[in-house]
């Protein structure tokens, strides 16, 4: 069963009723169409068949279509009508609409296209509606029309989409006045009027006028109790979006068995917010979640939803799920905690797509149907979503002399990957260890090569069908000596590696005896940090807990130990002892002296030492300042490493934690203020700021439809005006975007230092992300002059969007001064 979203069909006649054709028209107001010149069995006149072609070719027509149409009217005028009928159908035209000129005007009676006008007026706008004119033209049009007709609703509604702001919402106002009058004279145009009210409301949402969004829509209810055009799904969205939860609830309360999705989900969400992790939120959701599988993970997604949705689509299909989710989608992220109690409820993890088990099945099962898939952290719908980087990995393997058969997958000659088996890898085995090396790498985040290098040609032949699914090429070079020599030596330390892993699974402390363990003076350093790390195999990304322990005398690291909950100060005191046993460098043996981290409760961890080895022989201390900056500098160490691309905004010149505390300051009171409500999309502001000599910015607030909320801030406002347009060249953009979301999607050394310095946030799904574009190419990172135009633009731009819009420009600071900060409304 197919159902039509009317929403959709509201937005794009909201996008038609403003973007007009190229063609111009006679302007005739007082005469009606002509009549049709030709029946469907005859050629178009010479003259008509002229004034086609014109009109196709000023409508940009290829020059192939236009020979094809003469064409086509030779057959015609030869008695062969066939290949004329064929052409207008292949250009998608109904021969009936063409008029004795050529002219491809509408032939319905004007009162049947415009029923909500007086006859005239509905004649003139439906003469007209193909005029290619300006903003001002229009309303100068619009104006004639209700200067004929001042109670013609769609008039009225044409004059709103060219006017300002306040100006739209009193015409808005004005055409449902009469048009529930004329509704109540003809209760046959419900569907018509209900659909204008649904296109004003597009137009308000536009705006950022929710409220009026709001009052426009919802006599719609009572005027089709049955509410077959759906309009409830938009309220809903919108007062999701403002938090009207008692008024949420006397909607959905005339619904009471609305099994559609945005409604049922709605329930939930309302519950959860009036209830917080309630038992009946939760099953509702639950509830939802099994008649609506598709719309869940789309709503926990942090991928956007698709620009173009279907207007009409199949109940349970994976359309409907992303139509449902354009409804609930703004409203989740304009409470904030709700995207995190669906992961909760629900157990579903960010990464997972929906779809995702069905691409497995029909691309994985079909090609390899001899293998078995086994759950590991490699899969190969994972490793299809990767971004490719342009890095050879080498794969090795060896025989160790233990018997068993070290694989090992080297970048640069640092491992990417290790394992054993018993034996030399078969093709299943070998496609799954290079998968999980592609998807959970040792180090860097996962990833896919350009390619893989193998010593052999049978290697090359079991590698090259898996890895070639997922984009990555392979090659057969014969390793020199040298290079053989150096991968048999990082093959035997990573198979001690291994060993001691092994050793350390299946080891116990119940005979840990500290007296038998040699004795150093070295100190060692222990602590537990939380680096800004994600783990996200779970339902909700966790960062997990970092037991570190440093040998002092040379710094070198001797254990880490990774927990998703805080360490008990006995779980800290059996990691200790178990590296007094198994180091990760040199031979088993006890520190002098125990440093621990000055955030450790010392006394507890001499507590839980004594305990374990009945004896004081090691010294606990507290550490000082030094201490706590040698365990920060690592943890900024392994998210280098994990990381190597990029500078963070601290290493910067000229950037300093006080520059940094004051961006992330005036990002919180930005978001905090919610500036999408303030205005619409597609509404640019020229920014000039004096600490950005040079540049004129043209400024865009992102977030009214609650996808990606934040500040779009593109270099030069002819480039703007092109990117709203869709007109940009993207290869050419250069632009800074702030984008907010969650701790776990900005990068790790960003976090850290917010974190560390303890940078004002608005709440925990408001962490300000900071992108540099130039040329098109992303990467980069904004300097410091650009972070001082940002702080002024995010500190100034409420106060100038909440302003009357007849002033057009707003001056802060002393011209040719880093302060000097100019906003200018600019018309696309």
């Amino acid at each position: 069963m197919e159902i039509s979203d009317p929403i959709i069909v509201a937005m794009e006649a909201s996008k038609l009723a403003r973007k007009k054709p190229a063609r111009k028209r006679p302007n005739k107001p007082d005469a009606l169409p002509k009549p049709l010149a030709h029946p469907d069995n005859k050629a178009l006149s010479p003259d008509a068949m002229f004034n086609l072609l014109r009109v196709l070719s000023e409508a940009g027509a290829p020059e192939p279509v236009l020979q094809a149409a003469a064409n086509a009217q030779n057959a015609a005028a030869s008695g062969d009508i066939q290949p004329l009928l064929e052409f207008f159908e292949a250009i998608g035209l109904d021969p009936n609409q063409i008029d004795a000129d050529g002219g491809l005007g509408p032939t319905q009676d004007p009162c049947d296209v415009f029923p909500m006008s007086s006859p005239r007026a509905a004649a003139v706008l439906l003469a007209n509606q193909s005029e290619d004119r300006t903003i001002e033209e229009e309303v100068e049009f619009m104006e004639s029309v209700l200067a004929i007709d001042p109670k013609s609703v769609e008039a009225l509604i044409g004059m709103a989409m060219e006017c300002d702001d306040s100006d739209a919402v009193k015409y808005f106002h004005q055409a449902c006045e009469f048009g529930v009058k004329k509704l109540k004279q003809d209760y046959r145009l419900t569907n018509y009027w209900i659909g204008l009210r649904n296109q004003m409301g597009v137009d308000l949402v536009e705006r950022a006028r929710l409220t009026d969004a709001i009052e426009i829509l919802l006599p719609a209810i009572d005027e089709d109790e049955r509410d077959g055009a759906g309009t409830r799904f938009f309220i809903i969205d919108l007062m999701l979006r403002l938090g009207w939860w008692d008024e949420l609830g006397e909607l959905l309360g005339r619904f009471p068995d609305d099994g559609i999705g945005p409604g049922i989900f709605a329930k939930a969400i309302r519950l959860h917010h009036l209830q917080p992790e309630s038992e009946e939120a939760v099953k509702a959701l639950k509830d939802a979640h099994r008649d609506k599988p598709f719309v869940a993970p789309i709503l926990i997604s942090p991928l956007p939803l698709p620009t173009n949705l279907a207007s009409r689509y199949a109940l349970g299909s994976r359309e409907e799920g992303f139509v449902i989710a354009r409804y609930l989608k703004p409203g989740l992220r304009a409470n904030p905690g709700t995207i995190r109690w669906i992961r909760d409820s629900l157990n579903l993890s960010v990464d997972d797509q929906d779809g995702a088990s069905e691409r497995w099945k029909e691309t994985e099962d079909e090609k390899y149907e001899e293998y078995e898939h086994k759950p590991g952290p490699g899969d190969l719908h994972i490793a299809l979503d990767l971004p490719e980087v342009d890095e050879t990995w080498i794969y090795h393997g060896q025989k160790n002399r233990g018997g068993d058969y070290l694989c090992l997958v080297l970048c640069e000659d640092t491992p990417v990957s290790f394992g054993s088996c018993e034996s030399a890898p078969k093709t299943r085995e070998l496609r799954q260890f290079i998968l999980d090396a592609v998807c959970d790498p040792l180090f860097g985040k996962p990833r896919r090569p350009r390619l893989i290098r193998v010593a052999n040609k049978a290697t090359l032949n079991m590698l090259q069908k898996g890895v070639g699914t997922y984009g990555v090429a392979c090659e057969c070079v014969k390793p020199s000596a040298f290079e053989k020599m150096a991968f048999k030596e990082i093959a035997e330390q990573a198979g001690r590696g291994l060993k001691m892993m092994e050793e350390s699974e299946g080891s116990s402390l119940a005979d840990f005896d500290i007296d038998k363990i040699p004795g150093t003076d070295s100190p060692w350093f222990v602590a537990v940090m939380q680096p800004p790390i994600w783990v996200g195999d779970q339902s909700t990304p966790y960062r997990p807990y970092l037991q570190l322990v440093v040998d002092g005398e040379d710094g070198m690291i001797l254990k880490t130990e990774m927990t998703q909950a805080i360490p008990t100060a006995k779980q800290q005191v059996e990691t200790v002892a178990d590296t007094m046993l198994r180091p990760m460098t040199g031979s088993p043996r006890c520190p002098g002296v125990i440093v621990t981290h000055p955030q450790l409760d010392r006394a507890e961890f001499d507590s839980a030492m004594r305990e374990l080895t009945n004896s004081d022989c090691v010294e606990i201390v507290s550490g000082d300042d030094e201490i706590s900056s040698l365990f920060k500098s690592l943890i900024i160490d392994m998210v280098r490493s994990n990381d190597p691309t990029g500078m963070a905004l601290i290493e910067q010149d000229g950037v300093d934690s006080e520059l940094l505390g004051r961006l992330y300051q005036a990002a919180a009171r930005f978001y905090r203020v919610s500036p999408w409500n303030l205005v619409g999309g597609d509404q640019l502001i020229r920014v000039v700021s004096g600490s950005t000599p040079g540049h004129q910015w043209g400024v865009g607030v992102m977030g009214q439809m609650g996808q990606t909320m934040g500040l779009s801030v593109i270099d030069g406002v002819d480039t703007a005006k092109a990117m709203v347009r869709e007109e940009c060249d993207m290869n050419r953009l250069s632009a800074i975007s702030v984008q907010f979301d969650e701790a776990f999607d900005l990068p790790p050394r960003e976090l850290w230092q917010i974190e560390t310095e303890n940078y004002e946030i608005a709440n925990e799904e408001a962490y300000p992300l900071f992108l540099r574009i130039k040329n098109g190419e992303g990467g980069h990172t904004v300097d410091a002059g650009e972070i001082r135009a940002l702080i002024d633009m995010l500190n100034h731009l409420p106060a100038f969007l909440r302003q009357d819009r007849t002033k057009e420009t707003t001056v802060h600071g002393v011209a040719g001064t880093a302060s000097h900060l100019e906003l200018q409304w600019i018309s696309v």
